[in-house]
């Protein structure tokens, strides 16, 4: 079966039209395909070629039509990663068993229309945007000149569809909006309304990732280092800037996920994210973004202006991250070491109290020693020596991002034994004997961080295993407790 080819399960057949002489004419953007094939072209000129991000506008006064040609030209699709939908798959092959033609029929262009039904091998015939956008009324043209007073049966989706189904034998909406499933069903026409999509509002949150919220309890850090538990006017600063940077990691999450969409779905895990599956549209992403953008600039007017320049470096490091700096080996580790080591920054601002060189230190080792987890369970995965989708890493590369990362893990350690032998230890703690303790349980975690890492047993992503992990939930209220023994 076709939909077991590209590893769906099978499910019943949905029912069209049966008649050998009716066609099959399926919709390509957001129908055949879980995705908008104009947008998933717009984001890859901005990944490979930004430099050309400002010829949009004039491509797009030459007409849609000559917009698209040249969108083909300076990008391409993949068609083995696209997400295809189930049900049209299932409805394609129930049609061809039926003995009916199947024509793909879409206004995306010709070039990228060929190379999915070349991938697919399923379609009879194929009309797509060359000269003239094939959309609405211009595809109906198309269709009626190519198969005359035949009958056929359309699989769309959009607004822009109604006229198709209005002149097909039986219409067939996939997921269409609320405003289309109704007018569809005003026309009065033999039709079928198939609703699979994830609940939008979930979905949306899911994309924002909410659960990675956690990090950006380090901008209390530096409150809590300096003591200043009952000190109101700090916590409201340092409260104010955790919000910021929620609503910005969400929208550097928004950013990353949608430039990185390709990738994502050749990745055994990230395949699942909502842009990669198709469950949120491209669309969605390019309104969401600039919505949490503004929300973290609003909630960050109470700060001050050292405390929005590390937000505001937080943000652009981030775009470079996204486009380059994460395909460069070992300078996108020290970029993620960095992100932390800027919450940390940003609290300290934020409450008015100075982030030692101790804690910096640390901080830079123990994110770094971090980073090199994540990429090693990534590489753990892997096979063979390629390199890693997205990365400047091949898989022969394992044993040294172990040993690197192992060693930043236990220099931050070091660095910790060696404060509690400072001077400034005694000033701070009424018993600072009881620090020691923090040694041991600090090298337990961070050896079972490795040793799970090794076996191939931890999440890709740490901080993530240590939110869920009741032994790390246990380490942090026994560190807690000994701070608190020792003030």
């Amino acid at each position: 079966m076709l939909a077991q080819k590209l590893g769906f399960a099978a499910t019943a057949p949905i029912s069209i039209a049966d008649a050998p002489t009716t066609t099959l004419v399926v919709d390509l953007d957001d129908t055949l395909v879980r995705t908008d094939l104009l947008f998933e072209q717009i984001l890859r000129l901005f990944k490979s070629s930004p430099q050309k991000i400002p010829r949009l506008f004039f491509w797009l006064l030459s007409g849609r039509a000559r917009f698209k040609q040249k969108l083909a030209n300076n990008t391409s699709v993949d068609p083995t990663r696209l997400p295809y939908h189930q049900n049209v798959l299932e409805m394609i092959e129930h049609a061809h068993n039926k003995g009916q033609k199947v024509i793909l029929a879409s206004a995306s262009h010709e070039s990228v229309v060929h190379s999915i039904a070349e991938h697919l091998g399923c379609f009879d015939g194929v009309i797509a945007t060359s000269v003239i956008n094939l959309k609405g009324q211009q595809k109906l043209d198309a269709i009626l000149s190519r198969l005359g007073d035949k009958p056929f049966v359309y699989i769309g989706d959009s607004r822009s569809d109604l006229v198709l189904w209005q002149h097909s034998a039986k219409a067939i909406a996939i997921n269409p909006a609320p405003s289309v499933a109704r007018d569809l069903r005003r026309l009065g026409v033999d039709h079928e309304i198939i609703q699979s999509k994830a609940h939008g509002l979930k979905t949306i949150l899911k994309q924002m990732r909410i659960f990675q919220w956690s990090k950006n309890s380090l901008v209390f850090l530096p409150l809590l280092a300096g003591h200043h538990f009952l000190d109101k006017l700090r916590w409201r600063g340092a409260l104010i800037t955790a919000a910021a940077f929620s609503l910005l990691a969400s929208a550097v999450y928004v950013m990353n996920d949608m430039l990185d969409v390709d990738a994502d779905r050749a990745h055994h895990s990230k395949n699942r994210r909502p842009f990669a599956r198709g469950d949120l549209p491209l669309k969605t992403g390019f309104l969401l973004m600039p919505l949490l953008l503004a929300g973290s600039a609003l909630v960050s007017l109470p700060l001050s202006a050292q405390t929005q320049a590390y937000l505001g470096m937080y943000f652009l490091l981030n775009v470079a991250y996204s486009w380059r700096l994460k395909e460069l080996a070992l300078i996108d580790t020290v970029t993620l070491a960095g992100f932390y080591t800027l919450r940390i920054l940003a609290g300290g601002s934020a409450a008015n109290t100075p982030v030692s060189q101790w804690l910096l230190s640390f901080s830079i080792f123990f994110f770094f020693g971090l980073a090199m987890v994540k990429r090693y369970t990534e590489l753990l995965r892997g096979k063979g020596s390629h390199h890693v989708e997205g990365r400047g890493y091949s898989f022969n590369d394992k044993m040294a991002v172990f040993v690197t990362g192992v060693a930043s893990s236990f220099l931050a350690i070091l660095i910790c034994v060696l404060y509690l032998n400072g001077h400034e230890v005694a000033a701070l703690y009424s018993r600072p004997d009881y620090l020691w303790l923090l040694a041991p349980i600090l090298l337990y975690w961070s050896s079972r961080v490795w040793l799970l890492a090794h076996r191939g047993e931890l999440h890709e992503d740490p901080v993530v295993f240590a939110v869920r992990d009741r032994d790390s939930w246990i380490v942090a209220i026994l560190i807690a407790g000994i701070l608190a023994l020792a003030i």
